[in-house]
């Protein structure tokens, strides 16, 4: 296992702002992940420790060494957000050491890259980092729109938790929030003046109604809309 690979995938996220995902080439459930938020922090992940019933005591070795390096359990994988002066270089050997110990990769597994989602499309120059979470809003969906088609996730805190989404499709905008109500989505065209009001409004909704902090590191991933597809990138 290189951690000169993994290294590489964190400068391809900070690049991208967006995730990258590596996975053993032998084991597609031990995976690693970097996910850049639009200021330059990070979140590393990795699964969950394997081992199934049979082997408890490993996973739960697996899981209390991580738990012991700062990992946080959250939705199918464990997390440990970092900050904006946390180097590529360390937050490689921090998964590499997580791989090793947590999920108890072998030193010479090979990674290969399964997943980029990008926060950057299209060739506009984007926000800058230190942007409001308006603003990196309204860019990726105004970018969506324009490419036509596939969905926005959007995440934000520490660890990163879903707080909306967005697809485009059939020439229209759905915004689906991640409120206590099923049906708080609305459908928007296209055009840039109604994206643009779109963007204002869900960052609003996000902030004010469902208290998301607009300190909080936010998290942009662009994705097909098909499973299968990958984003050009």
């Amino acid at each position: 296992m290189s951690v000169a690979a993994i290294e590489r995938a964190v400068k391809r996220a900070v690049d991208l702002r967006g995730t990258v995902m590596l996975a053993a080439a032998d084991n597609e459930d031990q995976w690693c992940a970097i996910c850049a938020a639009v200021d330059g922090s990070l979140e590393l992940r990795v699964g969950e420790p394997g081992g199934g019933w049979r082997h408890r005591g490993r996973r739960r070795s697996g899981e209390a060494w991580l738990r012991d390096h700062g990992f946080v359990h959250v939705v199918d994988a464990w997390a440990k957000p970092v900050g904006i002066s946390y180097s590529a270089r360390a937050s490689s050997e921090t998964l590499d050491h997580a791989l090793r110990e947590g999920l108890g990769v072998r030193a010479d597994a090979e990674l290969v890259e399964v997943l980029v989602h990008p926060g950057l499309i299209g060739d506009v120059d984007p926000p800058a980092l230190e942007a409001s979470h308006a603003a990196h809003i309204g860019f990726a969906l105004r970018a969506l729109a324009h490419v036509g088609r596939g969905k926005l996730s959007i995440e934000g805190g520490q660890p990163a938790e879903t707080w909306a989404w967005a697809f485009v499709r059939d020439g229209e905008m759905i915004l689906s929030p991640e409120t206590p109500r099923d049906d708080d989505e609305w459908t928007v065209s296209l055009a840039e003046s109604d994206v643009a009001r779109a963007a204002d409004e869900l960052t609003a909704l996000l902030h004010n109604q469902l208290n998301r902090d607009p300190r909080a590191p936010l998290f942009l991933s662009c994705m097909p809309l098909k499973p299968s597809e990958r984003w050009p990138t």
